[in-house]
Formats: structure tokens, sequence, C-alpha cells
């Protein structure tokens, strides 16, 4: 009887590879991957099969594969070669790695989307991505084993990752860049200078100190850069003048940064800025002044006691204004008479006794006011008067009873049914308590 021929182990496609990679294969082309959300990979029939052996696997089938998730099972490294012949992967997922060779990206042409999570990384090797000049997309989250510091009261990560210079030079289609959960101990000078595509920054909870100037001087078509929960405690001076299309930044949680005066001038269409939890104690005049369409702007829980005279004069489009958790003693004379499309206004956990006389008259959109937990013994006659969109008021905390008719003047008091709401509530209120209003001897209506 002829014995039946049995492939030998150079004719298999995949033996040859670490043993994770093989386990992500034979998992994809078995329909049984999920890389961050998405099932593919394979054809319909592969979908189908149970099980698939490494020696069944065709040149075609990993010809099939867009998407692989790589996991570390504890086995060994990655090594050059192991994604060889998957010339149409997108996506890749890798976790759980200390390291990765050189050159294990050369054979993915095609590739569009790298995920990092829960990895050890410490760099990356040069050039490895000068042949994924499709690359648009990349994310790690939590590189490294985090430790609680009590100094900085933020997750600490034990070692420090840092980008080889030039790392992004052959990847002109980038547009998202994040990282995330992980200690990042410097960016190169010009890591974007190669990246004209860029729309997304994303670096937070890194413990980066210090950004190099001209970061973004080559990024003209950036749109959001998130920089928050950081070490920042300073900007390079035009850090932000090349990236006029700006709409978002986040630069909240940052070590008391220094704004000099001009930072924000060339951001003429940022449309929200998050300077909260940034240990800020003044504001430089004119610092907002040409952010004419800003529509976001969160200044709390910082250490503010005062407000320059026009701070938000030129914020016309301003919609939402939070000024939070300061230690704000009195607002200046006609603060707000220029922010006439302003809906809501956080000034709660402040040290204000009194309001300037007519402060909200211009605010006639304002449908959420909150000043819980001041100082304000009274309100005077009519200053909600001209609020006829009111509906929610955080108060409680301050040293009044109720809400008295007269601060409402004559014209709709009667007419209005408002909520009081919890000042956690603010950003997304939910129908409260019926403020009941009370006479000038304080008794309820």
């Amino acid at each position: 009887m002829e014995n039946k021929k049995v492939k030998s182990s150079h004719e298999c496609n995949i033996c040859g590879r670490t043993p994770d990679v093989r386990k992500a294969i034979l998992e994809t082309l078995s329909g049984n991957t999920t890389v961050y959300g998405d099932i593919r990979g394979g054809t319909v029939a592969d979908k189908l099969r149970k099980t698939i052996r490494c020696e069944d696997v065709t040149l075609a089938q990993l010809g099939t594969i867009t998407a692989l998730n790589v996991g570390f099972t504890g086995v060994s490294q990655l090594k050059k070669g192991d994604f060889n012949h998957l010339t149409n992967v997108q996506v890749i997922s890798i976790e759980g790695f200390s390291s990765l060779p050189l050159g294990i990206f050369d054979n993915t042409p095609n590739v569009e989307s790298l995920y990092f999570p829960y990895n050890s990384l410490l760099s990356f090797p040069d050039g490895i991505f000068d042949k994924t000049p499709k690359l648009k997309n990349i994310r790690f989250y939590k590189n490294g084993e985090e430790y609680f510091d009590e100094t900085s009261n933020t997750f600490i990560e034990s070692f420090q990752f840092s980008f080889p210079d030039g790392v992004f030079d052959k990847t002109p289609d980038l547009y998202r860049f994040a990282f995330y959960r992980g200690n990042l101990c410097r960016l190169p000078e010009g890591i974007f200078d190669n990246t004209p595509n860029l729309k997304y920054v994303s670096i937070g909870a890194t413990g980066l100190s210090y950004l190099p100037k001209g970061i973004f001087d080559n990024t003209h078509n950036l749109r959001d850069v998130d920089l928050g929960s950081n070490q920042l405690s300073s900007f390079p001076v035009g850090i932000f003048d090349k990236t006029p299309k700006l709409k978002k930044l986040n630069v909240s949680l940052n070590f008391n940064p220094s704004l000099h005066v001009g930072v924000f001038d060339n951001l003429t269409n940022l449309e929200k800025l998050d300077l909260s939890f940034s240990q800020l104690s003044s504001l430089p005049d004119g610092v907002f002044d040409n952010l004419r369409n800003l529509k976001d702007l969160h200044l709390g829980n910082n250490g503010l006691v005062s407000l320059p005279d026009g701070v938000f004069d030129n914020l016309r489009n301003l919609k939402d204004l939070h000024l939070g958790n300061n230690g704000l003693v009195s607002l200046p004379d006609g603060v707000f008479d220029k922010t006439s499309k302003l809906k809501k206004l956080c000034l709660c956990h402040n040290k204000l006794s009194s309001f300037p006389k007519r402060v909200f008259d211009r605010t006639r959109k304002l449908w959420a006011l909150c000043f819980l937990k001041n100082r304000l013994r009274s309100l005077p006659p009519g200053i909600f008067e001209n609020l006829s969109y009111l509906k929610y008021l955080c108060t409680k905390g301050n040293r009044f009873d109720c809400i008295p008719r007269f601060a409402f003047g004559s014209k709709h008091a009667k007419l209005l049914t408002i909520y009081e709401v919890d000042s956690h509530e603010f950003d997304n209120p939910l129908l409260g308590e019926r403020i009941e209003l009370c006479s000038k001897n304080k008794r309820p209506l």
C-alpha cells in the first residue's frame, strides 16, 4: 500500500513563525478573532471551519487576512518575518510584548492601523515604519507596569518609553497619533515634520514634562490636540502658530502651565479649550482675544482669584463657560456683556459674596446657571430679569434661604419653571426639584 504523503515542515507557510503569531493567524482564518471590536479576516469558507491546522494554511489564505490580533502568551518575543505574506493586512494589534524586532513591518505595505495596548516597550527600532507608507492610525495604551506616585497623585509607569528620531518620516498619511497611560520620557524634535495629514494628537497621562519647539509646525491640518494629564509646566513660544485649523485643545491636568501672551492668537477656528485642573493662578490680559469661534471654555478647578477686565469680550460665540472650583471673590463689571450666546455658566465653589449689578443682562440665552457653594447672602433685584430661557439653577450652599421673586423682576417670574440641580449634573442636567420662589421676607410663595 502506497504511503500517504505528509507535508514536510518547510512546506508549512506559518510553522516557523512565533507561536503567538501562528495562533493569531489560525484564529483569524477560523473567524474567531477580534481586533478592537471588529471581526475580520478570512474567507466565508474559512470562517465556517471549526479548526484549521498550520499545515493547511496556504499563501492565498494569508493574503485574505485584513486584521490580526497578536497577544503575548509568555513563550517568545516577535521576530522578523512573523508577518511575511500578510500583504493585505490593514489592522494589527500587538499586546503584551517587551520588544519589537527590526523590520517587523517590512512586509505589511498595506497596514493602516497599528495598536499597541498593554505592552512594556522601551522604544522602537530605527526605521520600523519606513515600509508602511499607508499607515494612518497608531495608538498606544498602558505601556509598562504602573504604580501610584503619592507626590504627584498620579499613576506612573515603571520605565520610560522614547521614540527614535525620524520615526514617522516615511508615514505621510498618518492622521491619528495617540499615546495614553505610559511613561513617555520625551518626544524627539521634528517627530511630526513629515506627517502633513495629521489631524488628531492625543498624549495623555504620560508624565511628559515638555514639548519640543516647533512640534506642530508642519501639521497644518491638525484638528484636535489632547495633552491632558501630563506634567507640562510651559508651552514653547509659537507652539500653535501654525495650526490654524485646530478646533479642540485640551491641556487640563497639567502642572501650572504658564500661558504666555499670544499663545492662542492663531487659533481663530478653535471651538473648545480645556484648561481645567492646571493650577492656574491668573490669566494674561488678552489671552482669549483671538478665539472668536470658541464655544466651550473650561477654566474650572484652578486657583483663579480674579479675572482680567474684558477677559471674555471677544468670545462672541461662547456657549459653555466653566469657572467652578476656583477662588474667585468677585467678578468684573460687565464680565459677560459680550457673551450674548452663552447658554451654560458654572460659578460653583468659589468665594463670591455678591454679583455685579445687572451681571446677566446680556446673557439672554442662558438656560443653566450654577453658583452653588459661594458666600452670597442675597440676590439683587432683577438680576435674572432678562433670563427668559433659564431652566436650571444650582444655588445650594449659599447664605440665603431661597430665590426671591424680585430677582426675576416683574416680567416673567410667574411664567418660569426652574429646577434645582446638583453641580455634578450640571453638564447634563436632569429635571430636579422645582424651585419655589419666595417673597422679600423669604417666606415661600
